[in-house]
């Protein structure tokens, strides 16, 4: 019988042996080629196949199986011929245009005239002899041989792509459809138009249709290194750093990226802020982030300007989601042009899908309003029960003007999952504010929520919002809940975090009557409910018996991985609370320092099932077999990994210390 504690396989205290993958049946490209499809060692995708860079697909239809050859014979009735044996998918490239990279003598000529035309203006009166004419051209001409005999590097960006990935049509008409239909209208920063397909983006916009395959395959699976999500990297880093582009499709691509980038199932990935800052940059750069002569509020803007004034939006939303879950500081700032941009796209645009992100731009900002508090220095003139009272009066004003623009929603876009979502976490956010706990501020001069402990009756107060959100999660169905952005996961993980410290003491509240609290917001109940949302699976089923290998043939996709995750919570929970159950007049202790089990390191011995950084670094130590063949296969992997442009740009900037030194 299992441990009703357990949240899935136990680790073992020594390293794990991971087998290598094994490949039950052939992928199509192997199988038209009539090769043997061996496993590689990184999941999802044969070693033929990783080699070529093409999408690895196993099966796209139903198989045609041929009669017998008894029924062929014995039937006296005329067969009609059968039909050829399926062949492979179409496969398709994207080709992204890169700047073009000057050569040595070119840059030397330049240099040279820039110098020149220097030395003419010190001395614009002076005509040279002809002496020194002479003594000019010769240093021209060695100059120009020198310059000549440099060799041209091998190695440049165009020709840093390498081969150029295969992807397979009917996959990719497949994920277009997913993330247009269902995806897109949770948080619709780009306009994509019905009509348009593969073939049309590749041709006029092909790193947006990169970041929509790359976004929308992580609604079917985790697992392995995405083919989508590996080439938008690298074409990034070449776009954005060895090129210097500033572009809006660039920013568009970048955008969709950071929007569905599953932030809580890595939340230590460093990537994942410094795309944002990226975005922040070329918005900048390009001055999208600045009002325009023509911004009225009485004249419609041209459509070019509809797309920058939603792609302001949007990056101003992930910049405030991100900065306010974190506690960092914001990058970009709520000033006269948003509420402007705000009330111009809302009442100019055309799209009903538009509605949803002012929406969401509206309510961000009353969320941060509140974080804001946080951050107010100390008033030395107030004593601490004036300042607990300003306090109270601002949150009823954001309160009072979240019910507000409640009421001023339109139907149809209140109706939408994600406006809901948006609705229920910022009033929830506003009831709890003094019960969350975010990273610690390094400032002491802060005005810490609250200066008095709340009463009973004030905290017990957010548990209708807190069940209203958690039964609106687990009303949807799995689809539904797998297109969700990264900050409506958040709204979902904000939950979380309050049933959590409502179900326990609470250091800051000593007269907090716990178990009172457990009975009326019956965290435990719901945990067993969360792991069976969207599909009915529990996480213990998800990983029974589940291993590395196994992934090949069971799917991680977003809500699978966050499923195991909610698991490795309601484990920790009944931890805490089992002295209770079992000895009623005993307290849980309370527990100083962040319990997130993605934080505290609890769920580390998930991620190989849904990175694919941990899933192939567990493969190669798994088939290295030895000391000497690790050691090896590690310097490999390193000398591969500081080879790549990306690799390089992301572990320099993860420490805030990149070297150009090392790039080509």
């Amino acid at each position: 019988m299992e441990n009703p504690e357990s949240t899935g396989p136990a680790p073992s205290a020594e390293s794990p042996v991971v087998p290598r993958p094994r490949i039950t049946n052939a992928c199509e490209a192997c199988r038209s080629a009539k090769v043997k499809c061996q496993a590689s060692n990184q999941l999802g995708i044969c070693k033929r196949c990783l080699d070529s860079k093409r999408e690895c697909v196993f099966k796209t239809g139903p198989r045609t199986r041929r009669p017998r050859q008894a029924k062929r014979l014995d039937s006296s009735t005329p067969t009609n011929p059968l039909p050829p044996l399926p062949g492979p998918s179409k496969t398709f490239t994207i080709d992204i245009p890169m700047p073009p990279e000057d050569g040595v003598c070119s840059t030397f000529e330049q240099l040279r005239l820039a110098h020149e035309d220097f030395i003419n203006r010190l001395a614009p009166g002076v005509s040279s002899g002809s002496s020194d004419d002479d003594e000019w051209g010769a240093a021209t001409a060695a100059t120009a041989g020198s310059a000549a005999a440099v060799p041209t590097p091998q190695r440049t960006v165009a020709s840093a792509l390498g081969v150029r990935p295969q992807f397979n049509l009917d996959s990719a008409t497949s994920l277009l459809a997913t993330f247009r239909d269902v995806m897109l209208p949770n948080f619709p920063c780009i306009v994509l138009p019905k009509e348009a397909t593969v073939s049309d983006l590749a041709r006029d916009r092909p790193f947006v249709l990169l970041a929509v395959l790359a976004v929308a395959s992580s609604t079917r699976t985790l697992q392995g290194h995405s083919l989508y999500d590996e080439e938008f990297r690298k074409i990034l880093g070449l776009k954005f750093v060895a090129g210097g582009e500033r572009s809006v499709g660039l920013l568009e691509g970048l955008v969709v990226y950071v929007a569905w980038y599953p932030f809580h199932l890595r939340p230590k990935n460093k990537q994942a802020f410094q795309y944002i800052r990226m975005a922040v940059d070329i918005l900048s750069d390009l001055e999208l982030d600045q009002e325009n002569d023509t911004d009225d509020l009485d004249i419609p803007p041209t459509p070019e300007r509809m797309d920058q004034i939603r792609l302001y939006l949007a990056t101003y939303f992930i910049v405030s989601h991100q900065s306010v879950s974190w506690a960092r500081s914001r990058s970009m700032q709520y000033t006269e042009f948003t509420s402007k941009a705000i009330e111009l796209f809302q009442r100019h645009s055309t799209l009903a899908a538009d509605g949803a992100l002012a929406w969401k731009a509206r309510l961000q900002r009353l969320v941060e309003e509140t974080n804001d508090l946080r951050r107010t220095k100390k008033n030395p003139n107030l004593s601490a029960a004036q300042a607990e009272y300003q306090t109270s009066l601002v949150l009823r004003g954001i309160e009072s003007q979240l019910n507000e623009w409640e009421s001023q929603i339109p139907p149809s876009v209140s109706s939408q999952h994600t406006i809901r979502s948006s609705l229920l976490s910022t009033r929830l956010f506003i009831t709890g504010a003094s019960l969350f706990r975010f990273p610690a501020l390094k400032s002491h001069n802060v005005n810490e929520l609250p200066n008095h402990p709340p009463t009973q009756e004030q905290l017990l107060a957010t548990v209708p919002t807190l069940h209203t959100i958690l039964d609106f999660f687990l009303s949807l169905p799995a689809g539904e809940i797998n297109a969700f952005c990264g900050a409506d996961w958040g709204s979902l993980i904000l939950a979380v975090v309050l049933g959590y410290r409502l179900s326990l003491p609470l250091g800051d509240y000593p007269d907090w009557d716990h178990a009172h609290a457990r009975r009326i917001v019956r965290f435990d109940t719901y945990l067993d409910r969360l792991c069976r949302m969207g599909d009915g699976s529990d996480s213990e089923d998800i990983l029974a018996g589940l291993s590395p290998a196994a992934t090949l043939r069971h799917n991680m996709d977003v809500l699978s991985a966050s499923k195991v995750v909610i698991g490795v919570v309601r484990g920790k929970f009944r931890r805490r609370t089992q002295p209770v159950v079992s000895m009623p007049g005993s307290h849980p202790p309370v527990m100083p320092g962040s319990e997130c089990p993605m934080l505290d390191g609890s769920a580390e011995q998930y991620y190989p099932y849904w990175d694919e950084t941990f899933a192939a670094n567990h493969l190669e130590l798994a088939g290295a077999g030895g000391g000497a063949g690790v050691s090896e296969q590690q310097q490999q992997q390193q000398q591969q990994q500081y080879n790549d442009l990306w690799s390089t740009i992301s572990m320099g900037w993860a420490q805030d210390n990149i070297n150009f030194g090392g790039l080509e």
